[in-house]
């Protein structure tokens, strides 16, 4: 129930109805709950507060992938590329999809082309994730940022599945940045 709450506040963005249910999560015992964790994490996040996000993260008894990942998007909501991947060379849970979006997310909104184009090459050969159409929309929308348009349209003809909006939305992005018209 109060995992429902909590993302309820988060829509809302208000960082004190996240406050409230939290104290109330602590008084009543709750603390060591992964789902609540998780959820206190993403709605501190939502409201504007990392510090409130890496608090609730870092007094988790246990982290799954979900509670990883939650942090990861914080950091990326926020621009702290660099907090990301210093927590994911920290992660120590299963690595998925949604790991790898939110790594590519947080280096493109830090301007982190060249860690986001490593994160991409990894991704398929270090762990094993095969690249989606999210994973190709964050790189390209990582290099057209970075104005490396021609470099971003070359790997959209090399996708190995046919681009959808978001990643041609991406491409425009850049085109559009860097006043691209060709």
């Amino acid at each position: 129930m109060f995992s429902i709450i909590l993302k309820a506040c988060a829509g809302l963005a208000t960082e004190w109805h996240a406050l409230a249910v939290q104290s109330h999560v602590l008084k009543v015992g709750f603390k060591d709950g992964t789902v609540l964790a998780n959820a206190l994490i993403h709605a501190c996040a939502t409201c504007g507060s990392i510090a409130l996000s890496k608090q609730a993260f870092d007094t988790m008894i246990s982290r799954d992938t979900v509670s990883w990942n939650s942090m990861l998007k914080a950091y990326a909501m926020h621009g702290q590329g660099k907090e990301a991947l210093q927590l994911f060379s920290q992660m120590d849970a299963q690595l998925d999809g949604a790991t790898f979006v939110t790594l590519l997310s947080a280096c493109s909104h830090a301007g982190m082309v060249e860690e986001g184009t490593k994160i991409f090459e990894m991704m398929a050969n270090n762990h094993g994730v095969v690249p989606q159409l999210d994973h190709y929309a964050c790189i390209v929308d990582v290099l057209g940022r970075a104005g490396r348009i021609y470099e971003a349209k070359d790997l959209i003809d090399k996708m190995a599945m046919e681009p959808d909006s978001v990643v041609w939305s991406a491409l425009l992005g850049g085109c559009r940045k860097h006043g691209e018209t060709k």
